[in-house]
């Protein structure tokens, strides 16, 4: 099978030291089968870790296939996405939890979706066919209520778009300016990005509660987070409108 397009998968860690074994069982088991689809290049971005995530990233992922990239200090998610599209030369980024709340069987079906020409595809498991498991009820309500209104303002059939497992073309990120440095990063980048295109796919998925370490999330300080955001989201996309 022929390649026809290059791919770079980006994984931001942030003392996950606990946990890289089960994500290194978690990308083995479909690398063979994501290479036949693209050229693939995994990049892990340790943030600014205390622990010995970089060395066990070290210690599991050696070869051509896999590139480490370590900051010297916490730049939380807005500085990983910016690291990821500055140093990203193939035709498509993706992004991946380094937890495993998705799958490596779900980003291979979204990879699906680039021979049909759609430049965003987006994870889903607030989607009517997706599904969560083993995470709060207290914490998917608000969440889900948050993202309703990301859906309204957007204008886009977008049920989730607060998760990390995105795929999107390179050239169209290029276009976006990332101005959030917390969690809303990841929202701030497919907002606005999904307004500069109309090939767009939300991707029905599960979501897994993480099974190692902490959650670096704060919940309070993410949902305040969401709410700024939105009124901003809501001041650009008056000014485009006016435009």
């Amino acid at each position: 099978m022929i390649n026809i397009f290059s791919f770079s998968l980006y994984i931001p860690l942030f003392n996950e030291e606990e946990g890289i074994e089960h994500l290194f069982n978690n990308i083995n088991d479909g690398l063979d089968e994501i290479n036949s689809k693209c050229d693939l290049n995994i990049i892990f971005v340790d943030d600014g870790s205390t622990d010995n995530t970089f060395q066990s990233l070290e210690k599991y992922f050696v070869g051509d296939s896999f590139e480490i990239i370590r900051h010297e200090s916490n730049k939380n998610l807005g500085g990983f996405l910016k690291t990821a599209i500055n140093h990203c030369d193939s035709d498509y980024i993706g992004f991946l939890d380094s937890d495993c709340s998705y799958s490596v069987s779900t980003l291979l079906e979204m990879l699906d979706f680039v021979s049909d020409g759609y430049e965003i595809i987006n994870a889903s498991p607030y989607h009517p066919d997706g599904n969560v498991e083993g995470v709060s009820k207290l914490r998917i309500f608000p969440s889900k209520v948050v993202n309703s209104i990301y859906r309204f303002l957007t204008k886009k059939n977008i049920f989730t778009a607060s998760s990390i497992c995105k795929i999107y073309k390179t050239n169209l990120v290029r276009k976006i300016e990332i101005k959030n440095e917390g969690f809303v990063a990841i929202v701030e980048l497919l907002t606005k990005s999904s307004i500069l295109t109309e090939n767009f796919k939300e991707f029905p998925c599960t979501l897994k509660g993480r099974l190692f370490g902490k959650s670096k999330m704060k919940f309070i300080n993410v949902i305040v987070s969401h709410l700024k955001y939105i009124y901003s989201f809501y001041l650009f996309k008056k000014t485009l409108d006016r435009n």
